[in-house]
Protein backbone atom coordinates (compact mmCIF):
# COMPACT_ATOMS: atom_id res chain seq x y z
CA UNK A 1 0.00 0.00 0.00
CA UNK A 2 1.51 3.31 -1.04
CA UNK A 3 0.03 6.55 0.18
CA UNK A 4 1.26 9.75 -1.43
CA UNK A 5 0.55 13.41 -0.91
CA UNK A 6 -2.27 15.11 -2.75
CA UNK A 7 -1.32 17.17 -5.77
CA UNK A 8 -2.68 20.66 -6.47
CA UNK A 9 -5.55 19.38 -8.63
CA UNK A 10 -6.74 17.03 -5.87
CA UNK A 11 -6.60 19.82 -3.28
CA UNK A 12 -8.63 22.09 -5.60
CA UNK A 13 -11.21 19.32 -6.01
CA UNK A 14 -11.47 18.85 -2.22
CA UNK A 15 -11.73 22.60 -1.68
CA UNK A 16 -14.44 22.83 -4.36
CA UNK A 17 -16.44 20.05 -2.66
CA UNK A 18 -16.13 21.79 0.71
CA UNK A 19 -17.20 25.16 -0.73
CA UNK A 20 -20.28 23.51 -2.28
CA UNK A 21 -21.19 21.80 0.98
CA UNK A 22 -20.75 25.00 2.99
CA UNK A 23 -22.81 26.94 0.42
CA UNK A 24 -25.69 24.48 0.79
CA UNK A 25 -25.47 24.77 4.58
CA UNK A 26 -25.53 28.59 4.32
CA UNK A 27 -28.57 28.49 2.02
CA UNK A 28 -30.49 26.20 4.37
CA UNK A 29 -29.52 28.38 7.31
CA UNK A 30 -30.80 31.51 5.54
CA UNK A 31 -34.11 29.77 4.79
CA UNK A 32 -34.48 28.81 8.44
CA UNK A 33 -33.76 32.38 9.63
CA UNK A 34 -37.27 33.38 8.51
CA UNK A 35 -39.43 30.36 9.38
CA UNK A 36 -42.65 32.25 8.63
CA UNK A 37 -41.99 31.75 4.90
CA UNK A 38 -41.70 27.96 5.23
CA UNK A 39 -44.21 25.20 5.81
CA UNK A 40 -43.41 22.68 8.51
CA UNK A 41 -42.44 20.12 5.85
CA UNK A 42 -40.12 22.61 4.11
CA UNK A 43 -38.45 23.50 7.40
CA UNK A 44 -37.97 19.83 8.24
CA UNK A 45 -36.52 19.18 4.79
CA UNK A 46 -34.11 22.15 5.15
CA UNK A 47 -32.96 20.90 8.56
CA UNK A 48 -32.46 17.37 7.25
CA UNK A 49 -30.49 18.64 4.25
CA UNK A 50 -28.33 20.81 6.50
CA UNK A 51 -27.64 17.86 8.84
CA UNK A 52 -26.68 15.69 5.86
CA UNK A 53 -24.35 18.39 4.53
CA UNK A 54 -22.75 18.83 7.96
CA UNK A 55 -22.12 15.07 8.09
CA UNK A 56 -20.53 15.18 4.63
CA UNK A 57 -18.34 18.13 5.61
CA UNK A 58 -17.24 16.35 8.78
CA UNK A 59 -16.40 13.21 6.83
CA UNK A 60 -14.46 15.17 4.19
CA UNK A 61 -12.44 17.01 6.84
CA UNK A 62 -11.79 13.79 8.77
CA UNK A 63 -10.58 12.02 5.62
CA UNK A 64 -8.28 14.90 4.67
CA UNK A 65 -6.83 14.93 8.19
CA UNK A 66 -6.37 11.16 8.08
CA UNK A 67 -4.64 11.40 4.72
CA UNK A 68 -2.40 14.21 5.97
CA UNK A 69 -1.47 12.05 8.95
CA UNK A 70 -0.26 9.43 6.50
CA UNK A 71 1.66 11.91 4.38
CA UNK A 72 3.26 13.89 7.21
CA UNK A 73 4.20 11.18 9.70
CA UNK A 74 6.86 8.69 8.75
CA UNK A 75 5.70 5.09 8.79
CA UNK A 76 6.95 3.23 11.82
CA UNK A 77 6.37 -0.39 10.91
CA UNK A 78 6.24 -1.08 7.19
CA UNK A 79 5.94 -4.84 7.33
CA UNK A 80 3.85 -7.43 5.47
CA UNK A 81 0.40 -7.08 7.00
CA UNK A 82 -2.42 -9.61 6.55
CA UNK A 83 -5.21 -7.60 4.94
CA UNK A 84 -8.05 -9.97 5.92
CA UNK A 85 -7.21 -9.90 9.64
CA UNK A 86 -6.67 -6.14 9.62
CA UNK A 87 -9.92 -5.59 7.72
CA UNK A 88 -11.85 -7.80 10.15
CA UNK A 89 -10.53 -5.82 13.13
CA UNK A 90 -11.43 -2.55 11.38
CA UNK A 91 -14.91 -3.88 10.54
CA UNK A 92 -15.54 -4.95 14.14
CA UNK A 93 -14.73 -1.43 15.36
CA UNK A 94 -16.59 0.37 12.54
CA UNK A 95 -19.76 -1.69 12.60
CA UNK A 96 -20.34 -1.42 16.36
CA UNK A 97 -22.51 1.67 15.89
CA UNK A 98 -24.24 0.33 12.77
CA UNK A 99 -25.98 -2.96 13.56
CA UNK A 100 -27.50 -4.93 10.71
CA UNK A 101 -24.76 -4.49 8.12
CA UNK A 102 -22.66 -7.49 7.16
CA UNK A 103 -19.06 -7.64 6.01
CA UNK A 104 -17.68 -9.76 3.20
CA UNK A 105 -14.07 -10.35 2.18
CA UNK A 106 -13.79 -10.93 -1.57
CA UNK A 107 -10.34 -12.02 -2.62
CA UNK A 108 -8.39 -10.62 0.32
CA UNK A 109 -8.14 -13.83 2.34
CA UNK A 110 -4.43 -14.31 1.55
CA UNK A 111 -3.58 -10.73 0.57
CA UNK A 112 -0.64 -9.01 2.22
CA UNK A 113 0.09 -5.28 2.20
CA UNK A 114 3.43 -3.75 3.04
CA UNK A 115 2.02 -1.24 5.50
CA UNK A 116 1.88 -0.09 9.07
CA UNK A 117 -0.86 -2.37 10.42
CA UNK A 118 -2.37 0.21 12.79
CA UNK A 119 -2.56 2.86 10.07
CA UNK A 120 -4.08 0.42 7.61
CA UNK A 121 -6.67 -0.52 10.22
CA UNK A 122 -7.43 3.19 10.87
CA UNK A 123 -7.96 3.84 7.16
CA UNK A 124 -10.15 0.76 6.67
CA UNK A 125 -12.19 1.58 9.79
CA UNK A 126 -12.90 5.07 8.41
CA UNK A 127 -13.91 3.63 5.02
CA UNK A 128 -16.17 1.04 6.68
CA UNK A 129 -17.80 3.67 8.92
CA UNK A 130 -18.62 5.76 5.86
CA UNK A 131 -19.91 2.69 4.02
CA UNK A 132 -22.21 1.83 6.94
CA UNK A 133 -23.35 5.42 7.33
CA UNK A 134 -24.27 5.88 3.66
CA UNK A 135 -25.47 2.37 2.72
CA UNK A 136 -29.06 1.17 3.01
CA UNK A 137 -29.89 -0.65 6.26
CA UNK A 138 -28.94 -4.35 6.45
CA UNK A 139 -26.70 -4.18 3.39
CA UNK A 140 -23.48 -6.09 2.78
CA UNK A 141 -20.21 -4.14 2.71
CA UNK A 142 -17.63 -5.93 0.53
CA UNK A 143 -13.86 -5.50 0.55
CA UNK A 144 -12.42 -6.71 -2.72
CA UNK A 145 -8.81 -7.07 -3.84
CA UNK A 146 -7.71 -7.45 -7.43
Amino acid sequence: MKITTLDGKAWRHLAHDMVNILGRIRNASELLNDPSTLTADEATMAINMMNNDLTQAESLIRNVCLLQRYTLEPATDMAPTPVAETAQAAWTAASAGHPGHTFENAGVENAQAKADASRLEDALREIFQNACRYSPPNSTITLEAK
